[in-house]
């Protein structure tokens, strides 16, 4: 995907998580609601997601009415990493912070941080970020998305289009 594709600044997690989706993989679009539901509504369920997502266990983590599907991955991982940078837990960030996700501890670590809900949750707004920071997220968007069993096509794609949704392009 290119970035000039947005023309528009998308305001709030809830309209770049449909909009990245349904580019991405149309067929969860009638998800989004039960996952954003699962994910700010429950604590255990939002801890239980961002910890299986990240550790590569996104088929086994609970989320709301049960396990993440292959079809939920992409809105998952999508609204784990917009609420990452709205709660500031992954604004900031460098390619070289990011190079540690590879170990266990490091990861534990940034599962612990991104279980914190974003005070408005679906409706807040989504910072811009500068095109250095959202290239270190885009990294991140990959990793999770070939540890998660999505195909590197799909992982490429999301991580552009989040991406360019974090900063702002038109």
């Amino acid at each position: 995907m290119d970035a000039r594709r947005y023309r528009r600044p998308v305001s709030t997690i809830a309209a770049a998580v449909q909009d990245i989706v349904a580019d991405i993989a149309p067929e969860e679009v009638d998800l989004i609601p039960t996952v954003t539901r699962g994910f700010y509504d429950s604590a255990a369920s939002r801890r239980a997601t961002v910890q299986g997502v990240l550790l590569g266990k996104g088929h086994d983590a609970a989320l709301g009415f049960g396990a993440i599907e292959t079809g939920q991955l992409v809105a998952s991982i999508t609204l784990i990493v917009f609420n990452g940078v709205a709660t500031n837990m992954l604004s900031g960030m460098t390619e070289r912070k990011l190079t540690g996700l590879g170990r266990w501890a490091a990861r534990r670590r940034l599962a612990r941080q991104l279980t914190t809900a974003a005070p408005q949750a679906e409706a807040a707004p989504l910072p811009k970020l500068t095109p250095t920071e959202a290239d270190a997220i885009a990294g991140l968007v990959k990793h999770l998305a070939r540890t998660n069993g999505l195909s590197d096509d799909v992982g490429t794609r999301l991580a552009i289009n989040l991406a360019a949704k974090l900063i702002g392009a038109s």
